[in-house]
């Protein structure tokens, strides 16, 4: 499953909102943890272009879960995937990491061994699935810095708000 969720997450946030006139250099990665993984979907703005990023964002959620990926994009993330695996290989500090990813999720002993093959046999339906799964415009956490007097009523129409300091102190 890990091996999807990576895939999913390569091609989560590939499309750049900018034919809005909203310009947003995003950053998308995965983040594996012990409940899961996060796809965090990382943007830097002004602040008088949150509610426009907002709204692409959210947008491009929807299409990730509505629309089939198609062939050709599928194909070149899954190339993507495995030659950038084929280069960390070659990277002591990667190699440890996989070492301690595959440690510390009980992962088999040939998991990284088969992980291109399994990369390689993604199918647009099972990104189909894993994004329907687990990515739920619901359940979205989204954090913004910024001038809060300007920013929280953009945001307060997603959801509830919650304030806090440059501490991290709830307001």
């Amino acid at each position: 499953m890990r091996s999807f969720l990576l895939l999913f997450s390569i091609a989560a946030f590939a499309a750049n909102p900018s034919q809005k006139g909203v310009q947003i250099p995003i950053q998308q990665y995965q983040l594996p943890n012990a409940c899961g993984s996060l796809f965090p979907g990382l943007a830097n703005m002004r602040t008088d272009a949150t509610e426009g990023a907002m709204t692409e964002f959210l947008k491009e959620i929807d299409r990730i879960r509505n629309q089939p990926v198609p062939e050709s994009e599928l194909e070149e993330h899954k190339r993507a995937l495995v030659a950038g695996f084929a280069l960390s290989l070659e990277d002591p500090k990667q190699l440890l990491d996989f070492a301690i990813t595959q440690k510390l999720y009980g992962f088999p002993a040939d998991y990284w061994d088969t992980y291109p093959a399994k990369i390689s046999a993604v199918t647009a339906e099972q990104v189909a699935r894993v994004a329907n799964q687990y990515l739920q415009p619901e359940n979205l956490q989204i954090v913004a810095v910024g001038d809060a007097a300007k920013v929280k009523p953009v945001l307060d129409r997603l959801g509830t708000v919650t304030l806090y300091d440059t501490a991290g102190n709830k307001k």
